[in-house]
Formats: C-alpha cells, structure tokens, sequence
C-alpha cells in the first residue's frame, strides 16, 4: 500500500508534470487522484502500489463529457519503486562511477 504522504508527494509530481505539458488539471475523487484535459486528450491519474486498485483501474474504462462530446480516457500510473542506496565502483569507468543496485528480473525493480 501507498503511504499517503507518498501519494501526495506522487500526485503533486504528476500534477507538475502534466501542468507543464499545458494540461488543464483538477483533482478527483477517490480512488482516482487527477484527471487531465487537452486539446481532445483526457488523462486519468492513479497514485497507488494496491494491487487490487490498480486492477480495477486498468479493467474499466472512463470517459468524459465536455460540451455534450464524449471523450474517453487515457489511464496513466503512479507507482512508487523502491531502488537501494547508490554504491560506487571504479569498473569500467574513469573516477568513480554510481552503481544502483535493483532486485527483480532483469534489473528492473520488484512490484
């Protein structure tokens, strides 16, 4: 589960984003965090690591009613990851070079 100061901290990130790529962005209500709107794009936000949630999040489909036209949405998620501290090494590099350290398959993080 999120903690919910890191989905605030998710959501407002997502919201800086968004906002500097001129999206028009309001808050939602839950479970979803922010909804986007551009030039005939609309953008659902969901800020969560819940398995169930994220589920259901990408099992339904949204749509939105702007002056009596029907747009549906495009769903975007915020996970959080955990990566481990930066390690150093002098393989292959001049100097020293920050290693990152990810668990999973391929080096990509766990879920």
């Amino acid at each position: 589960m999120m903690e919910p100061e890191m989905r605030e901290k998710a959501k407002n990130a997502m919201r800086l984003i968004l906002e500097a790529a001129r999206f028009d962005v309001e808050e939602v209500d839950e479970p979803l965090d922010l909804s986007a709107v551009r030039e005939g794009v609309c953008l659902l936000v969901l800020c969560s690591n819940e398995k169930a949630m994220i589920s259901q999040f990408d099992k339904t489909n949204y749509s939105l009613m702007i002056d009596d036209h029907e747009m549906n949405c495009k769903k975007l998620l915020s996970r959080s990851i955990r990566i481990s501290q930066p390690r150093t090494a002098s393989v292959g590099c001049r100097g020293v070079c920050p290693i990152y350290r990810r668990s999973g398959p391929r080096g990509y993080p766990e879920p």
